[in-house]
């Protein structure tokens, strides 16, 4: 092809760039300083053999060139995964990605089947994305590109052979205007879903799909600077206007819970699936948190534990993992959760301080509340027989923790019967706490006699730097309780 010859452009001494041509499949690795000049006067005088084209990282002013490449006959291109080079720290960042989007011409590019662009994205149409298997565009947190929305929706009906699809930053905030209701959705073959960006642009991209329950999902909502309400509300929004488009919403079986200072995290799996769903709210790092700060992320945990039943409706879920600041969540939030999940066996949450109280009376509390949903059921989650507790134990005693679950259990004994287990596994992870004193132990001794079955094991595991141990296994077929 006709190029204007290729510019001295300096690289990086990492930069590797990587070409593999038609005729005989070989492989030719440029590396340094010249690794841009040699490869690039490589590919102009053979552009009708270029296969792949990897670069890792591609000098920024190398875009340009490689754009203008492009524009022209790489009618054998396959794969094209470039990483453009961007210096970290640099206030012109964020501009600077924002105009790195390439131009690939279908006409062009009739045999691209994989594109990777890192720190920059490209304009996409209709007839390029039909054959594409692998499309990654991903550009830093916190540097949402500038690319139109509505044409990439478009594009999503085309991907007819997708398995891997990862979307991040790319693309300006979708308005009303660009509302691309009335586009049915396509079944997808997707193996691999990611996308970061506003969380409207992800329930948007969404509803151009039908994913199956084995599609790995990842939705990463960018709240950076939100405000508290468009939070809280993310998880929702980021969702598909049609939940059909996502049945695996249906399927799930279990959901963790996380709630830190930079972000909230909800991750759903299906056990008879190898894929799962993961809902991640980014926010503000505040670099000295404040006490107002720890009661904004409160909020956020509460309101993520009390949507659990509107963003999950009707899921079997057995397994429920809970880490946040639970002194946040009251008691009514906990049973209006739980209640939503009766079939829950398995339940395991990290009560951060063991010295604050409250949030363990709260929790205990709920799980010896009827349902309100089934009025025949005279406790919530009826099944839940095995309980993990995780914390910091600070220097107080865990007798009161002792206490609020002994004072839970005796009360789901009564409640269930003879014929069901209150506790069949219980473990207790404590972090820096002191030797569990006699009177604890006796407690603990107490508490587990008549709330196990057969071949039932209740174990209580603290430890400390030196491995200070605490074990007690409750088993009908041992000679007697044991504590070691």
């Amino acid at each position: 092809m006709d190029v204007t010859p290729v510019a001295n452009i300096p690289a990086p001494r990492h930069t590797f760039i990587r070409l593999k041509r038609c005729e005989n499949r070989e492989y030719f690795e440029y590396r340094g300083v010249s690794a841009v000049n040699s490869a690039f006067r490589d590919m102009q005088h053979r552009s009708d053999d270029i296969r792949e084209l990897v670069a890792r990282p591609l000098p920024l002013p190398a875009l340009a060139t490689l754009d203008a490449m492009l524009q022209e006959d790489l009618r054998k291109l396959a794969v094209l995964e470039v990483r453009v080079d961007v210096p970290e720290g640099d206030p012109d960042t964020v501009q600077t990605i924002r105009a790195l989007n390439l131009n690939l011409p279908p006409s062009r590019l009739p045999e691209l089947s994989s594109l990777v662009l890192l720190n920059s994205a490209a304009h996409l149409s209709a007839p390029l994305a039909s054959h594409l298997h692998r499309l990654k565009m991903i550009n830093p947190p916190g540097c949402a590109n500038t690319l139109p929305l509505l044409p990439f929706i478009h594009c999503l009906h085309y991907l007819d052979h997708l398995t891997d699809l990862a979307v991040h930053n790319c693309f300006a905030p979708a308005s009303d205007a660009e509302d691309p209701a009335g586009c049915p959705p396509v079944v997808g073959l997707l193996d691999w879903v990611t996308i970061e960006d506003y969380p409207l642009n992800i329930s948007h991209m969404l509803s151009a799909f039908i994913l199956r329950p084995s599609t790995s999902t990842s939705l990463i909502g960018n709240l950076r600077g939100a405000s508290a309400e468009q939070v809280h509300a993310a998880f929702t929004t980021m969702l598909p206007r049609d939940r059909n488009c996502l049945p695996v919403l249906q399927k799930l079986t279990h959901l963790t819970v996380r709630c830190s200072s930079d972000f909230a995290r909800i991750v759903g799996k299906v056990a008879e699936y190898p894929g799962h769903l993961s809902l991640e709210v980014i926010t503000d790092v505040p670099d000295t948190p404040t006490e107002a700060d720890r009661k904004s992320r409160g909020a956020l945990y509460e309101s993520m534990v009390r949507r659990l039943g509107d963003l999950f409706p009707g899921a079997p879920i057995e397994d429920l993992d809970f880490c946040g600041d639970n002194d946040f969540i009251p008691r009514t939030t906990w049973a209006a959760a739980l209640d939503c999940f009766p079939r829950v066996r398995k339940m395991e949450i990290d009560v951060y301080d063991i010295a604050a109280r409250g949030p363990l009376d709260e929790f205990f509390s709920a799980l010896t509340k009827a349902s309100w949903l089934r009025p025949k059921d005279p406790l919530l989650c009826q099944q839940l027989d095995d309980l993990t507790l995780y914390g910091t134990a600070g220097t107080a005693p865990a007798t009161e923790l002792w206490e609020a679950m002994k004072r839970c259990f005796r009360v789901r004994k009564e409640r269930l019967g003879a014929k069901c287990v209150a506790l069949r596994r219980l473990w207790v992870n404590l972090y820096g706490g002191e030797c569990i004193s006699n009177v604890e132990k006796a407690l603990c001794k107490d508490m587990f006699y008549g709330l196990a079955e057969q071949r039932t094991i209740v174990e209580v595991y603290t430890e400390e730097h030196d491995i200070n141990n605490l074990i007690i296994i409750y088993d009908p077929w041992l000679a007697n309780c044991s504590i070691q």
